[in-house]
């Protein structure tokens, strides 16, 4: 599982990006997001993960 609950705030990068250089995975390979609510900052990086079912809390 990865959990990581302030990527956007951390990096200037694109979460796609951040995930792959420095965790060494595909965004691709992600099947899952989950996030709290609907506000811009935790739905903001959402299409760098085409592939992934997205489940709000």
């Amino acid at each position: 599982m990865f959990w990581q609950p302030s990527l956007v705030f951390r990096s200037s990068l694109l979460p796609a990006v951040f995930i792959r250089i420095n965790y060494g995975i595909s965004p691709d390979s992600i099947k899952t997001v989950i996030i709290s609510h609907l506000h811009e900052d935790h739905t903001g990086g959402l299409s760098s993960f085409r592939k992934a079912r997205v489940i709000v809390h």
